[in-house]
Parts: C-alpha cells; structure tokens; sequence
C-alpha cells in the first residue's frame, strides 16, 4: 500500500475472494491517531542557520503587529498567524495529499471516527481536474439528502466563501456545526450552479453493511476505517457465514479513508504474509514496512 496515494492492493490469486470498487478518497491521513506520536529526527527550534533564512518571516510579524490597520479593533490573533504560516509551508508543496490539522479540525476529525458529528451528512472527496471538493455519498434521510444534494456535485461556495482550491478537512469544517443551525451552500452540478440552505443536524455513522447477494456472494461494505473497523469486518463475515459463500464483494466505495492502522488490520485480513504497507518519510529516513 502506498501511504500517499492511499490505495489498497489487494492480490488477485486470493481464492474466494472479489475485490469491486476499492477506492479510497482522501488517503489515510490520521494513521497516528491512536498510537503515541514520537519526533523523530524532527526539528522543533530553529537551527543556527535558519536565523538568516527566517528573518524576512519575522520582519512581517512584527510589521503586523505595528503597522497593520486598526491592530486595536483586529480579530487577528497570533494563533490565526501562526496557522496560516504552517499552511503556507505546507501549500508550498503543491500536493494535495500534505495538509495541516489545526486543533480545531484534528477535534473534528476524531469525532466523525467515533461514529458521529454534527453536520450535513455527506461523504466528500478532492477532485483533482475540478480543483473542487466534490460530494461522493450522501447518508440515508440526511439534510444532505433531504436538501437534494447528490453524488457529484461540486463545492463553490459556503456561507458566502469561495471554496474551491480548499482541501477537504477545511471544506469539512466550514460545513459543519452545531445541531439546528444552518449553513448556505453553492454547489455546481454540470454548468449549473445551486443554492442550498441545510440544517445541520447530529450523523450516526453507519459503518457497515453486509448481505447475501445473487450467485451465493457474500457483500459486505465498509464506510470508514475506524478503530474497530476488522472487528465489525469479522462480525460481517461471519454473519454472512462467508466459508459457504463463492465470493466476497468488499466494497469501499465512497469511503473516506481513516486510522492507518486500521486499514492495515483490514488488509491483514486478506493479506496472509508479506509486505502490506511501505510508509515513506521522505530523504535521510529509512522506509517502515
């Protein structure tokens, strides 16, 4: 499995077993979540020769803090520019798969992989030749759905903000709110562009689905990889009693991604032996397989 891309390879001499439509749509980006966090090798106060290199960066704060327009009446907090300076570095990249969590949204997502949150009820995605944040699923008799949003459609705006060129944890969290209250939306569906007014209100999660299908196939569906994500997996299949089935059908269409180390238990599920997944630290640090 490659960490940036997100994929999920499965080997297809698996007996018994179909893969159908493994997608996996905004990577695995909270793999740490659940394990401790250690700095390794990670610079956390500037070198000597950074001092040079940084003093542009800090003749700006300064500027700011002494020359910007009414700094009395400003609702600019050096927390606001310290967050839109790591978001800069990280933009700087270019890559859509790098992106920064401010605590606001690091607490955002850690209560959608609990199984609920307040918001709209909608699976979403990047989509690269849109440069928009694209609607993949819509939950059953969500306000999503009930406002008439559909798979497909495309991010312009919300409350009144272009959005497009955001990525999707920053979409996510202007989206979301509290329970009862409202949120605008303009959404481009082919060459049309829509206007919604959604109440937000509390998701539960569904996490799984499994079934019987037509030509004794066993089906089961998983929304997102949370922390007991193998768990339900192995409670679905034995609910579908998958030894006495002539195939599997794993569908993980539309799921966002997760826990790192879940989609690691999962694939360990199908994977008997052998590498499941090379996690790339960059130059100078060695590949953890």
């Amino acid at each position: 499995m490659n960490l940036k891309r997100g994929l999920l390879a499965i080997p297809s001499q698996l007996q018994m077993i179909l893969i159908a439509g493994v997608i996996f749509v905004a990577g695995f980006v909270l793999g740490v979540q659940t394990t401790s966090i250690t700095a390794q090798g990670l610079i956390t106060s500037p070198p000597p020769e950074a001092e040079e290199l940084f003093a542009p960066f800090w003749e700006t704060y300064n500027l700011i803090h002494s020359q910007y327009v009414d700094p009395n009446d400003s609702d600019i907090t050096d927390e606001q520019l310290l967050d839109g300076a790591i978001n800069g570095l990280i933009d700087s990249l270019g890559d859509q798969f790098s992106g920064y969590m401010s605590p606001d949204v690091y607490a955002m997502q850690n209560e959608y992989l609990e199984g609920n949150f307040e918001g709209i009820g909608a699976t979403i995605r990047f989509n690269e030749e849109a440069n928009a944040i694209e609607i993949v699923g819509v939950f059953e008799s969500s306000p999503a759905q009930q406002a008439g949003i559909r798979p497909g459609d495309l991010f312009m705006t919300v409350d009144g903000v272009d959005v497009q060129g955001e990525n999707q944890s920053e979409v996510a969290f202007r989206v979301r709110g509290p329970e009862g209250t409202s949120v605008e939306v303009t959404m481009r569906r082919g060459e049309e562009l829509i206007d919604f007014t959604i109440v937000r209100a509390r998701i539960e999660i569904p996490n799984i689905e499994a079934s019987v299908e037509a030509d004794n196939l066993g089906y089961v569906r998983l929304y997102q990889f949370t922390g007991n994500a193998r768990s339900e997996i192995d409670d679905a299949l034995a609910e579908i009693d998958i030894n006495s089935r002539d195939g599997l059908i794993f569908d993980l269409r539309g799921n966002p991604g997760g826990l790192l180390t879940s989609a690691i238990d999962v694939a360990s599920l199908f994977i008997e032996e052998g590498t499941v997944l090379t996690e790339d630290f960059g130059p100078g640090r060695d590949p953890i397989v």
